[in-house]
């Protein structure tokens, strides 16, 4: 592994790369870009970069579908060649991956929800999705050989990038953004019973709101 200090505007990663490494954040906050856009903020303790574990489970390369830039100073981060993931298998990193995942899919789901609260068709999907990522939480300790993690990293992974595009289809172009973030916060309240859950989706959420004023999507509070 490799630590990795950057300043306000370093670039960590460019996309088409070859991605043979994740990293983690430590300190201070990257952006995800793709074509100029930005379409993510990366916190301390969440995971970027996990398509590179793809190229280990389907034995074929993987490249880098983002840029990855620091938004502020004193951005640190760690990287973790694949392999290393893969050889760290029942602590630490490899948890720390599916358990990213899943906060994203709760993300994604409150967002949706919070963006149509009535249409009762979709709310029935969403919370299943979501009391569904809270009940597999409790069985991620479980996850201790490789064979296991890559079915469950692939199908989350795969889910996760799934309702990326819906939230861009069904949020984003929105007027109420910034409602709708309100909205889903109180959600995840009631929803989501696990502390360490809540505590997870919230932070996301919180990420959320500043790509949303980053980019235009929602004014900066005054």
């Amino acid at each position: 592994m490799q630590s990795r200090k950057l300043g306000r505007g370093d670039i960590l990663w460019k996309q088409g790369e070859p991605a043979d490494r994740m990293a983690v954040v430590d300190a201070g906050k990257v952006g995800v870009w793709t074509d100029r856009r930005l379409v993510g903020v990366m916190y301390p303790k969440m995971v970027l970069g996990e398509a590179a574990l793809l190229a280990l489970g389907e034995a074929r390369s993987v490249n880098r579908s983002a840029s990855v830039i620091a938004i502020e100073d004193g951005t640190a981060l760690t990287e973790y060649p694949a392999t290393l993931v893969r050889d760290a298998m029942g602590a630490g990193v490899p948890r720390l991956v599916l358990r990213t995942l899943a906060s994203q899919v709760c993300r994604n789901a409150l967002l949706m929800l919070a963006a149509h609260p009535n249409e009762p068709a979709l709310e029935h999907v969403l919370r299943g999705l979501i009391s569904g990522q809270i009940e597999g939480e409790r069985h991620l300790k479980a996850v201790t050989t490789w064979e296991r993690f890559l079915v469950v990293f692939e199908a989350l992974y795969h889910l996760r990038e799934g309702l990326d595009a819906m939230r861009g289809a069904l949020v984003e172009p929105r007027p109420d953004f910034e409602l709708t973030l309100v909205r889903a916060s109180e959600l995840s309240k009631d929803l989501l019973k696990s502390k360490d859950a809540l505590a997870d989706v919230l932070e996301f959420l919180d990420a959320e709101r500043e790509r949303a004023v980053l980019t235009g999507l929602n004014p900066p509070a005054r």
